[in-house]
């Protein structure tokens, strides 16, 4: 379903200052997008755009708006659960000489995308941005979650109680009063 969903944006339809789309999931595109990044659950997902008009009908700024949920179990079994709520923004263009290098090698990751038969997929660009945010979401929440358990396994630590950590002393102070 996510790969058959679209959410296009005609250019032929920028308006002069801006224009705005919107988007929300349904729960069986969240359950797919869910097993397609690998976590077990997506809810509330909505994406907003705004779209600008940089330059007629050649460049334009697209600005994504993604707030989401998602929870993912760990091997230990604990669950996780990150809320995500962002803006991001690419630029687009009909230009190819701003969207492709003349170097057959060269890539330049802050080129504009090209926009192909006048459609810039937003979907796409959503699913993208939303796949960012949730795995650094993830990586912050994971990390803080094995700080607080290592924490917890130094603390346990000192509690435990070792019977025989002060056996050689004793058997030392026996030996002196011999």
């Amino acid at each position: 379903m996510a790969d058959e969903f679209k959410f296009e944006f005609n250019i032929r339809d920028a308006k002069t200052k801006e224009t705005i789309r919107k988007f929300s999931a349904s729960d069986e595109l969240c359950a797919e997008l869910a097993g397609r990044f690998g976590i077990d659950e997506i809810d509330d997902f909505n994406a907003s755009f705004v779209i600008h008009e940089l330059e007629p009908a050649s460049l334009y700024q697209v600005k994504v708006g993604i707030k989401a949920s998602a929870k993912m179990e760990t091997v230990s079994g604990d669950v996780i659960s990150v809320s995500v709520d962002d803006v991001e923004e690419d630029c687009y263009t009909t230009r190819k000489d701003l969207a492709f290098s003349d170097a057959e090698d060269d890539f330049d990751p802050y080129a504009p995308e090209y926009i192909e038969h006048g459609i810039i997929d937003l979907a796409d660009m959503a699913f993208d941005y939303l796949a960012l945010m949730l795995d650094e979401a993830f990586k912050e929440e994971m990390a803080e979650f094995v700080e607080e358990g290592e924490v917890t396994e130094k603390s346990n630590q000192t509690d435990v109680r070792k019977p025989f950590a002060n056996l050689k002393d004793l058997i030392d102070q026996k030996d002196e009063e011999s």
